[in-house]
């Protein structure tokens, strides 16, 4: 059974009064897209301090080296602990750097969740500039394209896409940034077979491993 925490819980509910978005101030080159880092989450949730919490982080360990599992623990002056769950990330490989990405990432979602707050909302996020892997520098812009055309099923079958999608609990930003990881056609670019085969790969362990991996290089 939990403890209760109700010193920590009325100093929780005067700091959040005083908390902000984090602002998304990193950019990755790759997918062209802005996120909120770790030091500007940390940031964010510095008020805090002042009314006693502290947000610590401590590590699960796993049998498989590439699982990794951080808990998000706010702890207040009276000593009172809140340990507010796990989350869990299954890095690319085993190696440290993708290791390292998984344990940001979780730090980072970690501490939004257990505090309330999300990313600012001041970047185009949406994804309607990450179509493509291989990007331009910004001070040489490519000559403006034109739109792709989409196949003739994908007015019909649109909705049923993103409602799959939806199951999938996939954005459609990251099943696009699939495609282009793997130099394929966008999805309202495929037919209605291709594109039913995609949705299918996406719940295989090799599209969970491609999801992963396109979130492992958000960072």
């Amino acid at each position: 059974m939990t403890e209760p925490t109700p010193s920590l819980n009325a100093a929780l509910a005067k700091a959040q009064a005083e908390l902000q978005h984090a602002v998304k101030d990193r950019t990755n080159p790759a997918f062209r897209s802005q996120y909120a880092d770790l030091a500007s989450v940390l940031d964010a949730v510095r008020p805090l301090a002042s009314h006693g919490i502290a947000v610590t982080h401590h590590v699960v360990p796993q049998a498989d080296p590439r699982v990794v599992s951080i808990h998000t623990v706010l702890r207040h002056s009276s000593g009172e602990q809140l340990d507010c769950g796990a989350i869990t990330m299954v890095a690319k490989d085993g190696g440290p750097q993708s290791v390292a990405s998984a344990i940001t990432y979780a730090r980072r979602y970690g501490v939004m969740l257990a505090c309330g707050i999300a990313p600012g909302d001041n970047s185009d996020d949406d994804g309607n500039a990450a179509q493509g892997v291989a990007v331009k520098p910004a001070s040489s812009p490519a000559p403006a394209a034109a739109a792709p055309t989409c196949h003739a099923s994908w007015t019909e079958d649109r909705d049923g896409y993103y409602l799959a999608l939806q199951r999938l609990e996939v954005s459609a930003t990251d099943a696009e940034l699939v495609c282009s990881m793997l130099k394929r056609p966008l999805p309202h670019m495929l037919d209605r077979a291709s594109r039913t085969k995609f949705l299918a790969y996406l719940a295989t362990d090799q599209g969970r491993m491609a999801l992963l991996t396109i979130e492992a290089n958000k960072e």
